[in-house]
This record gives structure tokens, C-alpha cells and sequence, in this order.
């Protein structure tokens, strides 16, 4: 293998490992919050869409 087909090889095997350490960091970000914290998110926010219904008094069944 000649030394320019070696450097392009590297210059490859590096943009893959850049690509799949990009790739692994957006998986890791996305899985980051827990289920119970998603739960207690929700929680939150039902809260404040029946509080604020209520004020304007929307009533559903």
C-alpha cells in the first residue's frame, strides 16, 4: 500500500469515527432522561393545562 492511499485511508477511518462519535452523542442525549423524570414532566404540565382550563372555564367530560 502506498503512503497516499495510507493517508487517504486515515483521512476515511477518521471521518466514519467523527460520524459514529457524533451519532453516539445524539443517541446518548435523546435516551438522557428517565422515564420517571418524562412521567413527572407530564404530571407538570397536565397540571397546568387543567388549572388553566378551569380558569377560563372550559368544561369537558
Amino acid at each position: 500500500m502506498d503512503d497516499e492511499h495510507r493517508t487517504q485511508c486515515k483521512i476515511r477511518d477518521g471521518r466514519h469515527s467523527q460520524r459514529l462519535t457524533q451519532r453516539t452523542k445524539v443517541i446518548a442525549e435523546r435516551y438522557d432522561t428517565t422515564l420517571a423524570q418524562l412521567t413527572a414532566d407530564v404530571k407538570l404540565l397536565e397540571e397546568k393545562v387543567t388549572a388553566h382550563l378551569t380558569k377560563i372555564d372550559f368544561v369537558w367530560e
